[in-house]
């Protein structure tokens, strides 16, 4: 019998316990991990501010908050779930067929992600709705 990797079904398994570990501990992680340096320096949120306080949420089952901290990251979380449950479900139907990555789809990825860093800095709705809300 010929013995298959299956690296998809490997990251899925590290994923969930990650997940697991997140969602045990989070009152410790959100205690530790630093500031936005850019956002202290600027006052410009980047792409990821407010992905820390979206995290938490998420782990807490408060997906609209989430969604308010950093959508970026909730709705590619999403897309980036289904590609990957994607792959598990052909890595054992297929034995290790894979999604092909092309020059685009960085593009693609690059752009969406510094657009969405631009446009939540724009000082006016319906842009302002992309900033993280401020904490309490």
């Amino acid at each position: 019998m010929v013995r298959r990797s299956r690296p998809w079904t490997v990251l899925t398994v590290v994923i969930l316990v990650v997940t697991t570990v997140v969602f045990c501990t989070q009152s410790l992680l959100f205690a530790i991990m630093p500031e936005c340096q850019f956002h202290r320096f600027t006052g410009w949120h980047c792409p990821g501010c407010g992905a820390r306080r979206a995290i938490m949420l998420m782990a807490r089952g408060e997906w609209w908050q989430a969604l308010r901290m950093n959508a970026l990251l909730l709705l590619g979380g999403l897309v980036c779930l289904i590609l990957l449950l994607r792959q598990v479900l052909l890595e054992w139907r297929k034995g290790g067929a894979v999604l092909p990555w092309r020059r685009r789809h960085t593009v693609l990825l690059v752009s969406l992600f510094l657009g969405f860093g631009i446009l939540r800095n724009i000082p006016v709705a319906p842009f302002t709705w992309l900033a993280p809300l401020p904490l309490r």
